[in-house]
């Protein structure tokens, strides 16, 4: 997903003050999750995805939105809850996903030193050898 600015999130606390309570937490995961998909897809294929946009989660939640964004005052207390929500939501979904790229690059090293027929890459023998006879 793109850099979330403060827009993006105002956006997003707007869209989610339409929705029932009970579906706005899922809802925040589910356009993170969307709006990073669409910008893999605009990275490998050099456009727009068609129904979820740039990789922003503004454009995504203006592919969602009906009508367009309308944003309420700060003084609702409706739209400052959605806005906690989404900055809650926001720290979720980064820090699981942090967690995830953390688990994957830990895997990846167990896996290749307790892989039965692992053999060192050509490049690291040389280095050994120039090491080893200095």
């Amino acid at each position: 997903m793109r850099r979330v600015m403060a827009g993006d999130l105002f956006a997003l606390a707007a869209y989610l003050a339409e929705l029932p309570p009970a579906r706005r937490a899922n809802a925040c995961q589910r356009l993170f999750s969307e709006a990073e998909c669409a910008d893999k897809y605009r990275k490998r294929y050099l456009r727009r995805h068609r129904c979820w946009g740039d990789g922003s989660l503004l454009a995504r939640i203006g592919c969602e939105a009906r009508r367009p964004v309308v944003f309420p005052d700060l003084q609702s207390p409706n739209y400052c809850h959605c806005l906690q929500i989404a900055l809650a939501e926001m720290t979720k979904w980064r820090a699981a996903k942090q967690d995830h790229a953390g688990n994957r690059a830990t895997n990846s090293v167990k896996n290749a030193k307790s892989h039965k027929n692992f053999t060192p890459s050509l490049a690291s023998e040389r280095r050994f050898a120039l090491h080893s006879e200095a």
